[in-house]
């Protein structure tokens, strides 16, 4: 449903300037490293990686809240079902965000999400 959200709101009009068309959804015109100029020191950023550290393990969950706490932005980086480039990767370190594993299976972006969703919810109780 996110996906849909999305195309549905790419699919509007074309942008020049920053918009909120969706609660939760802001279309940003430009490349990654304008998006990534964006983010303040307001946000906790997350990069769902295979290689981050276990979402479910009990440390991590309590870091991620303890950080969401002090932070008033929750920002997750996911690629699709192709590694970011050398280019994107190394940009996406300069923030840098907090890797993350959803565990042990290669999940699709859109489950991903849902994964997410669901440790949020739970974290957020």
């Amino acid at each position: 449903s996110t996906a849909a959200l999305i195309r549905i709101a790419l699919k509007e009009e074309i942008f020049i300037f920053e918009k909120k068309v969706l609660p939760g959804i802001k279309l940003i015109p430009g490349d990654l490293r304008t998006l990534i100029e964006k983010i303040d020191e307001s946000s906790y950023v997350v990069h769902l990686h295979e290689d981050g550290g276990d979402a479910f393990n009990m440390c991590v969950t309590d870091l991620i809240k303890t950080s969401m706490n002090d932070k008033q932005t929750l920002l997750i980086i996911l690629s699709d079902n192709l590694d970011m480039s050398s280019e994107e990767a190394e940009i996406i370190s300069e923030i840098p965000p907090f890797p993350l594993s959803l565990g042990p299976v290669s999940l699709q972006s859109h489950q991903a999400i849902l994964v997410m969703h669901n440790l949020l919810d739970r974290l957020l109780l």
